[in-house]
């Protein structure tokens, strides 16, 4: 007999969910930046930085996470600006994303007012604070900070920072870290800027749109400072462009990107969608020596047109205007359609819930992510993109919604794993799961045979609304049948161990999966596997289908590596075919495929002889 096989699962971390800070008193888009306050540490040292450990998450409940007032959104940790290294005082602004294929990692930026802090997220229950990277050395504390990113390069930008330039920062840095964060380096400095309010990147044509360049350097009077990262690491200007339909030429912010939308006329060009504090603007850049401006949005009632963002189907642009609050009872904003690039139309204004000061937003899917300040995360269903509906929310400043620059300040949702990433000025980075079911990382999953007896072992780092465990079994029609139910602890934040197994297991191959069941009764798969029981040398099916006159399958299990022959004889024991002849491997099976479309009516046996056994197994082939 064979015993103690164990076949790894694989692990499948599943991110699902459910359903007192002074207020700063300085507009974040026109205020004064602080003094400056150059940092201490040296480039390129580990030191004993600053930084600290997560606080726990929290299941939302009757509208509350912890503190937090919430909707259908868990909170999975969240790290204060301490945390991400800030010293007293010092307070977060933008933030991005950078996932790592080759090493399967997840990382957040987040932009402080005096460097930026990298963080690892690939357990969002558990983020580790990495180090971070200063400012320029000649630039001071700022509120302003602005990344994003290309490959594996970040790319920031800082305003009212004086001579700050562009950081261009290589990421696979991260991967060397040793358990102390690190000061890290500047890879490049492109300084053909001083400060910039926003870096655009159109990661897809590789060029970068400095906006908002108020001092120093080529600023393009405040528009688009075009360069060129081809070469990330030899960043190079090209030319400038400004809105002259605006009011001083000044772009706050952008989105500039391939256009696939239904406008044919420029299907395929490099199209910026801009932000220019009293209008919107349309530019085809394919050309950037030679832009050609479309359309230009306006509306009678504008006060700030600060950012916005495309769906997905480049239809609509979603944009909200920052100081209208005064003059409406819910945070605005405002949708055009832009199916006709050269003719945008306001078609409709959102009016929100709440009254707060709108920041920034995004589009990923279905959903518009919006960070708005002291009310904080809104997630808004565009499923009918002129008719949006409050889907979910998670309260980064629960001290109440005011018309203040406190709270939340930009959020990243595009990874794939469920999770959005708020940065909150004073609060801190939140990690945040909405994906609408329990929350559970099942990690070191394994099932092992013993026997005629297979078991089933894994752990939990933290659960919330899980009501337990259900191991199935895929049956002979392809549907899974309930097998055991594993009852869980519901809401818990220490790890737990589970243990299950399954006797009197029948020979053969087993298809399994572990499913997490909520409170609520929702199902989701953690993992999937096979097992192998095989009591002594070997299983082999029967065929299947038999009779049959277009193709059979017998499948072969051993228990012990080995040569083996597959060979066909009919029923005079003549030889019509050799099925395999090679090696046989343990914890797996092979597939045997019979092809009878050539053979004539009558008996056939298909023979196994390995160096542990010999069997035989019989087909009939019938026209």
């Amino acid at each position: 007999m064979i015993y103690g096989t164990k076949i790894l699962w694989l692990i499948l971390i599943l991110s699902v969910s459910y359903c007192t800070t002074a207020l700063a008193q300085t507009d974040p888009e026109i205020g004064d930046a602080k003094a400056d306050n150059e940092p201490a540490a040296v480039l390129g040292k580990v030191t004993e930085q600053r930084g600290g450990f997560s606080s726990p998450g929290a299941f939302c409940r009757n509208g509350l996470a912890k503190n937090y007032p919430c909707l259908g959104v868990n909170l999975r940790s969240v790290l204060t600006p301490a945390d991400l290294g800030g010293g007293p005082g010092i307070r977060l602004n933008d933030i991005w994303g950078w996932f790592d294929e080759e090493y399967n990692k997840h990382y957040i930026i987040v932009g402080r007012e005096d460097a930026t802090a990298f963080v690892d997220v690939s357990n969002p229950n558990v983020p580790v604070y990495l180090g971070e990277l200063p400012r320029t050395s000649t630039s001071p504390v700022s509120i302003w900070r602005d990344i994003k990113v290309m490959d594996h390069y970040a790319f920031i930008v800082a305003d009212g920072a004086k001579q700050h330039g562009m950081q261009v920062f290589d990421l696979h840095q991260l991967r060397n870290f040793t358990g102390i964060p690190s000061i890290f380096s500047v890879s490049v400095l492109y300084d053909k800027i001083a400060s910039s309010h926003n870096i655009v990147i159109d990661e897809e044509s590789r060029f970068a749109y400095a906006v908002g360049s108020r001092s120093g350097g080529v600023s393009c009077g405040g528009g688009l400072h075009i360069i060129d990262i081809n070469d990330p690491l030899n960043p190079s200007f090209v030319d400038c462009y400004s809105n002259s339909s605006s009011r001083r030429g000044y772009t706050h912010d952008a989105q500039c990107t391939v256009y696939r939308g239904p406008d044919v006329e420029h299907y395929g060009k490099q199209i910026c969608f801009t932000s220019d504090e009293d209008a919107l603007g349309i530019v085809d850049l394919t050309s950037k020596q030679n832009p050609v401006p479309l359309g230009v949005g306006t509306y009678p009632t504008s006060r700030y047109v600060h950012q916005g963002w495309l769906t997905e189907d480049h239809s609509y642009f979603y944009q909200g205007d920052e100081q209208d609050e005064g003059s409406y009872s819910g945070t605005r904003t405002l949708i055009w359609d832009v199916r006709d690039l050269d003719d945008p139309i306001l078609i409709k204004e959102y009016i929100g819930s709440v009254l707060t000061i709108d920041h920034n937003q995004y589009i990923l899917g279905n959903y518009a992510y919006q960070a708005n300040y002291t009310s904080g995360l809104r997630i808004l269903d565009i499923t009918d993109p002129v008719d949006p509906i409050l889907f979910k929310y998670f309260d980064t400043f629960p001290s109440g919604n005011q018309r203040a620059y406190a709270g939340a300040w930009s959020v990243f949702p595009f990874f794939d794993n469920g999770i959005v990433y708020v940065s909150s000025r004073d609060e801190g980075l939140f990690i945040l799961d909405t994906g609408g079911g329990p929350v559970t990382d099942v990690t070191n999953t394994e099932i092992s045979v013993e026997g005629t007896s297979v078991r089933f072992d894994w752990e939990t780092n933290a659960e919330f609304g899980v009501h337990g465990f259900e191991i199935q079994e895929r049956l002979n029609d392809g549907l899974f049948a309930v097998l055991e139910f594993i009852p869980a602890l519901g809401t818990t934040l220490e790890p737990q161990s589970y243990s299950q197994t399954l006797k009197d297991v029948s020979p053969g191959r087993h298809e399994y999966r572990l499913q997490t069941v909520s409170v609520e009764d929702y199902r989701f798969t953690e993992v999937s596997g096979l097992a192998f029981v095989i009591p002594e040398t070997h299983v082999i099916s029967a065929a299947y289908p038999n009779p049959s006159n277009i193709s059979s399958i017998v499948e072969l299990i051993v228990a012990e590596r080995q040569y083996g022959k597959v060979t066909l004889f009919d029923i005079q024991g003549k030889e019509v075919d050799i099925l395999y002849d090679g090696e046989l491997t343990v914890d797996s099976s092979l597939i045997l495929k019979i092809d009878a479309v050539n053979l004539a009516s009558g008996a056939y046996f298909l023979r196994v002889l390995a160096d542990k056994f010999s069997d035989t197994v019989q087909l009939v082939v019938a026209r």
